[in-house]
């Protein structure tokens, strides 16, 4: 992969639908996330993704919450960038054995803090979950990342649908999400 005015690092993630690297910027040697679409020929669902979680990040400059540089054109799609923050997801210390129940107290009121400041400014993530909460081990400190599926509270208004086609994790989402709340 290469991409205009950056150094291309490690692969972090793949899936069927997206790719994320480390990265420098060539500019100002800064490190970065790159998160593109898998796809060599992204839909346009796929673009306009990419661009609302850039829009939706731009509006929340908050502590825990991954900051957006910029959206750059690469190839046939474009490239989010993102600040790099040294941590890494809460599945893995859990998948490690757990921890002791005040570091898990103290995780779980930072994690909701940070969730309510995102509510506080009318973003819903949808997709909380350990694998998009990141962790640095020395510091404590929290990030939230992957805004994907993300929404402006106003302008959500969710169907009852087929539980196949829901976005988000399952096990952590909330009734609400699912469209499957006050109906008959």
């Amino acid at each position: 992969m290469t991409l205009t005015g950056f150094q291309i690092g490690e692969q972090l993630f793949t899936s069927e639908r997206t790719l994320i690297h480390r990265g420098k910027r060539l500019a100002d040697n800064a490190s970065v996330v790159i998160k593109q679409s898998s796809s060599p020929y992204p839909s346009h669902f796929e673009l306009s993704r990419l661009s609302h979680e850039y829009e939706l990040l731009s509006r929340l400059d908050l502590p825990g919450v991954v900051k957006a540089h910029s959206l750059e054109k690469h190839h046939n799609g474009l490239a989010l960038i993102l600040d790099a923050f040294d941590g890494k997801p809460l599945a893995e210390y859990i998948a490690a054995g757990g921890m002791p129940i005040h570091r898990f107290l103290d995780y779980a009121i930072e994690m909701a803090r940070i969730v309510g400041v995102i509510h506080e400014r009318g973003v819903i993530h949808k997709d909380i979950n350990p694998r998009n909460f990141l962790v640095n081990g020395a510091t404590g400190e929290f990030t939230i990342i992957d805004f994907g599926l993300a929404s402006l509270l106003q302008r959500q208004e969710q169907e009852a649908i087929n539980p196949g086609l829901l976005e988000g994790s399952l096990p952590y989402m909330s009734p609400e999400q699912t469209g499957r709340m006050n109906r008959g």
